[in-house]
């Protein structure tokens, strides 16, 4: 699991802010929840832990953590972690 370093100077130079919770994230395109404070990837893994607009939480919507960042950042898993389901 990441951990994020809000003391790092990557982290300190990404670009997008909650003043609120002081979370960072550094991509345009990635939505964050003034409600959870979590992250997420996109807007359809944002979409996804807030059905009818009620956040419920990424872990609950099947959401994973992101790997390759310096702060957290919840999206779908990728087809290699999805469990194997035998017929």
């Amino acid at each position: 699991m990441l951990i994020e370093d809000r003391n790092s100077p990557a982290y300190c130079k990404l670009p997008h802010t909650d003043g609120r919770c002081g979370a960072r994230w550094g991509k345009q395109v990635e939505a964050h929840c003034y409600t959870c404070h979590e992250t997420f990837q996109d807007i359809e893994a944002y979409d996804a832990h807030a059905p009818k607009g009620i956040c419920a939480g990424p872990s609950s919507a099947g959401l994973v953590l992101q790997g390759g960042r310096v702060y957290r950042a919840w999206g779908f898993p990728s087809p290699d972690e999805l469990p194997v389901v035998w017929a």
